[in-house]
């Protein structure tokens, strides 16, 4: 689960929000915090990657720009 979204992030410009659980990232499931930023880390920056994330009982695709 998203905890924070820091202002200015990728993440915030994604739209993720606080309460937003991570469900897949490029069609791979995310099992937890750690799964998550393995995967995360596999990409360099400028890399786009589709975020599948569940919020408020739906389902929602956002696209995360990577950064360094």
């Amino acid at each position: 689960m998203v905890v924070q979204v820091e202002d200015g992030s990728s993440a915030a410009e994604a739209g993720l929000r606080a309460g937003d659980v991570i469900l897949e990232i490029d069609q791979f499931p995310v099992k937890d915090v750690k799964d998550f930023g393995r995967k995360i880390e596999s990409y360099k920056a400028g890399d786009t990657v589709l975020i599948l994330a569940k919020r408020r009982g739906a389902t929602v695709f956002l696209t995360l720009k990577v950064r360094d």
